[in-house]
């Protein structure tokens, strides 16, 4: 009995875990889409590009690098997603969310 409370206490942490950890902070603005993306921030926070058909954040920068570009069929870009996927998916949704710095994590 003292296993399985053990076991099901490490399921119900690690399931938490595994949600939050693909959750957006509150806060985070839909400003950009596609597989062409470029935005200039309206001010300090954090851009973050995400692949929406996987959930998987691909790419955080901070805004004060100035203008996000993202386009997915540059060769630097390509590389990037290979070393996030493992190759670039074929039927990728690219979202980009903006986080105002006074919005917490």
């Amino acid at each position: 009995m003292k296993y399985l409370l053990r076991i099901l206490g490490l399921g119900v942490f690690l399931v938490t875990v595994s949600c939050s950890t693909t959750g957006l902070p509150r806060g985070a603005i839909l400003v950009g889409g596609g597989s062409h993306i470029s935005y200039n921030p309206p001010g300090d926070g954090t851009l973050i590009l995400v692949e929406k058909t996987s959930g998987r954040i691909v790419v955080t920068q901070s805004s004060g690098d100035g203008k996000f570009e993202f386009d997915a069929t540059a060769e630097e870009q390509i590389q990037m997603l290979k070393s996030v996927f493992g190759a670039p998916p074929t039927n990728a949704r690219y979202v980009l969310y903006f986080v105002p710095r006074e919005e917490r994590w």
